[in-house]
Order: C-alpha cells, then sequence, then structure tokens
C-alpha cells in the first residue's frame, strides 16, 4: 500500500509539473500583493480558435487589485496582467479578444494547447474562469475551469 501511495505521490507531482501547476499554486509572482489569496486555475487555453476568461467580481468594501499570471505548459511564468477593480463592479481578463465576451484586460497568453494560471486578489474577490469559442457570437464552446485555492510559498 506505501508503494501506491508513493507512486500517485510521484505521478500527482510530474503530471503538476508538466501542465505548470506545481508552480502556479507554490511560486507567487512579484506583481502579487502581499496577504492576497491564490487561487491556480489549470487547462488555460489559447488558441486561435478558443481563449480562456478569467472573470471576477469584487464584492468588498473597496477597490481591489487583482492579477492574473499565465504559466505556459513547461512551468515557466508567463505575461501577467494586473488592474484595480471597483466595489461591486465585475472584471473580465481574457488570454486574447473575443466575439463574445468584452476584454477589459488582455493577458495575452502564448498560442498553445495547455498551460495554466494563478489569480492573485484579496478577499472579498470572487473568480470563475472558463474557455470560450474567439471567433462567433455566441461561442461556439464554453466550458468552464477549475478554480483551485492555493497557498503562498513561505520565503516568498
Amino acid at each position: 500500500m506505501k508503494k501506491l501511495y508513493a507512486s500517485l505521490a510521484v505521478l500527482a507531482v510530474t503530471v503538476g509539473g508538466a501542465f505548470g501547476l506545481i508552480e502556479s499554486v507554490f511560486a507567487p509572482t512579484t506583481a502579487q500583493a502581499a496577504g492576497a489569496k491564490f487561487w491556480s486555475v489549470p487547462g488555460v487555453i489559447n488558441t486561435g480558435t478558443m481563449a480562456t476568461v478569467f472573470s471576477c467580481t469584487n464584492g468588498g468594501s473597496t477597490p481591489a487589485s487583482v492579477t492574473v499570471s499565465i504559466f505556459n505548459k513547461d512551468g515557466t511564468v508567463g505575461p501577467t496582467g494586473t488592474h484595480t477593480i471597483a466595489v461591486r463592479a465585475t472584471l473580465n481578463f481574457l488570454t486574447q479578444s473575443t466575439a463574445a465576451i468584452t476584454a477589459d484586460i488582455v493577458v495575452p497568453a502564448p498560442l498553445e494547447a495547455s498551460g495554466s494560471a494563478q489569480i492573485s486578489a484579496p478577499a472579498g474577490v470572487y473568480c470563475a474562469a472558463y474557455i470560450t469559442g474567439a471567433a462567433s457570437d455566441p461561442p461556439a464552446v464554453m466550458v468552464s475551469l477549475p478554480v483551485i485555492a492555493g497557498i503562498k510559498q513561505k520565503g516568498v
């Protein structure tokens, strides 16, 4: 049984590292504010026909700075976008402009099949992520992505 658990742990680290998930959860970028909460979003896609949307709403009582950092599929840090969201407002971060979804901020991810992202925001900000078709309105595709609570690495 111990061998099974050890094998599963190695598999999780290998697969997570291959998609940049480990880096995106545990290595916050310098653009992110101290004391912020972190979320990881695996499965980010940016192709000629599909984009990823990160839609964040500020439910807090003060304006909130939100950062979306894209991680390439090899785990290296890609582009980062930061913007302040007004109280009771929603902001859309997109990996590219689309016909149907208004982009408040474009975080131009490389054109590749898969990667991950990290969202950094203070308490009171709520985010969702999804893949959408880029060329048509209404979009031909809309698929929800998981937004996984993460932790800030000690010492960073």
